[in-house]
């Protein structure tokens, strides 16, 4: 691979690559991951019979910055799989007006993941209903769909 190639491998490639050595921390990424993809699943689920637009990507096979890795939104629920420059994984997690807030607060909970968990609606700028409009306009059709 050439130097401009690695410059811009994604930051969660680098984590799960042979040369990240730490086992530990490769255990607490991919529990992390599985967790975030079966919570998302029952979100999902509650979700369902709203029959809510959403967005979805998986950024791992349709990249879009480095540290990304899945994003799920709706328009008062943003639910965000990302990879840190300490290759770390994290889940970000943001409510709007959200009617589900708190039974996805449980099923969030019930993950049990400590820090790699983090609400970060107050943090969010714009609000999560923005970001919806925004991705509408700007993003192909193909990442959204009614919640199936």
């Amino acid at each position: 691979m050439s130097q401009n190639q690695q410059s811009v491998q994604s930051l969660w490639e680098k984590a799960d690559s042979p040369l990240n050595t730490d086992l530990r921390q490769k255990k607490k990424n991919a529990l992390t991951e599985v967790a975030y993809h079966k919570a998302l699943v029952k979100i999902k689920l509650l979700l369902q019979s709203s029959n809510e637009l959403a967005y979805e990507r998986n950024l791992k096979e349709h990249p879009k910055g480095i540290g990304g890795m899945h994003c799920f939104l709706t328009n008062n629920f943003y639910w965000f799989l990302v990879c840190d420059y300490c290759h770390s994984f994290h889940i970000h997690f943001a409510f709007e007006d959200c009617v589900h807030e708190e039974v996805i607060s449980q099923i969030i909970m019930k993950l049990r993941l400590g820090n790699r968990v983090s609400d970060i609606r107050n943090s969010v700028r714009p609000k999560v209903s923005h970001v919806f409009a925004s991705l509408l306009e700007t993003e192909s059709p193909e990442f959204f769909s009614v919640i199936p």
